[in-house]
């Protein structure tokens, strides 16, 4: 038994097809049959009843071989990329996600300042799927199998245009806001989620006018008069628009940041310094914005 023979079975499983398998897999179907017979004739049992009028069908000891066998496939990876992880970071490279709204805050003065403390070690920034040491990104609450070091906190603001009643408001609380539509990131954003959050707390329900794939068209909307939007105050000065203004909450609605890594995966020293500079880096720029 091997690994490939393992993620042959699983997906046997899953399609209860050998052609569909064989064609996912590049094989043969009768390859993809002798593969999950090998198995069965390790284990002195039959995973599948095989007729030709219904096909295949999961038999108990199947059932209970796909969910060891999916836990031993996803232990493997795992084990793959820890070891991957630490051969790159023998070598001084990190790999570093983070998500695109941080990126404004996170200035190019935090990689090459880290750069240069650590001229031995190098930023990897993947903002697509995959593996990595760690990440930075927005949070509601600690999540199972991921540790979380908060860096920073920052207040959500109301912003609207000068068409709005609400304009000419100082502080605004969220039943007020009801009134008129809402334009905000959509439900794979943090923002919505902290929102949306904020609103089911208090029972006040808003009426979403469009939910955007970015912070970008929410400004855009906002600046077009078709609703009002929700964003941090960095991000509103980074967009820098003079018809819009930002409002603060009288509910004081944090957007919290923080750097993540596996619980079951060893904090590398490596990671150690970059989450001791990242700490640190934000605590001066939050003392700046503060002043």
């Amino acid at each position: 038994m091997n690994i490939k023979d393992m993620e042959c079975f699983i997906k046997v499983f899953e399609y209860k097809s050998f052609s569909k398998v064989a064609e996912m897999l590049f094989l043969t179907p009768q390859g993809v049959s002798k593969t999950v017979k090998r198995l069965e004739n390790e284990y002195g049992v039959e995973f599948f009843t095989r007729s030709l009028s219904d096909g295949l069908h999961e038999t108990e000891y199947g059932s209970y071989f796909y969910l060891k066998a999916c836990e031993f496939v996803s232990l493997y990876h795992d084990t793959q990329a820890g070891i991957e992880s630490i051969k790159l970071q023998t070598k001084g490279i990190l790999r570093l996600h983070s998500a695109f709204g941080i990126l404004r805050l996170l200035t190019p003065d935090f990689v090459i300042g880290f750069s240069n403390k650590y001229p031995d070690i190098y930023i990897s920034q993947n903002v697509l799927e995959g593996n990595c040491d760690l990440g930075f990104a927005p949070y509601l609450r600690e999540e199972a199998g991921v540790h979380i070091q908060h860096l920073f906190s920052r207040e959500l603001y109301f912003i609207t245009h000068r068409g709005s009643k609400y304009y000419d408001y100082n502080e605004i609380s969220l039943e007020e806001i009801v009134t008129e539509p809402i334009i905000i990131e959509n439900k794979n954003f943090c923002i919505h989620k902290i929102f949306e959050e904020a609103l089911e707390e208090r029972g006040v329900k808003c009426r979403f006018y469009f939910e955007t794939s970015g912070f970008s068209m929410c400004y855009k909307l906002c600046k077009q008069q078709k609703g009002n939007t929700v964003s941090m105050d960095f991000i509103f000065d980074d967009m820098g628009n003079t018809d819009l203004k930002k409002i603060p909450f009288k509910e004081h609605i944090m957007w919290n940041v923080g750097i993540m890594y596996k619980d079951n995966v060893p904090v590398s020293s490596l990671d150690n310094k970059l989450i001791s500079y990242a700490n640190k880096w934000c605590e001066v720029e939050t003392e700046k914005i503060e002043e």
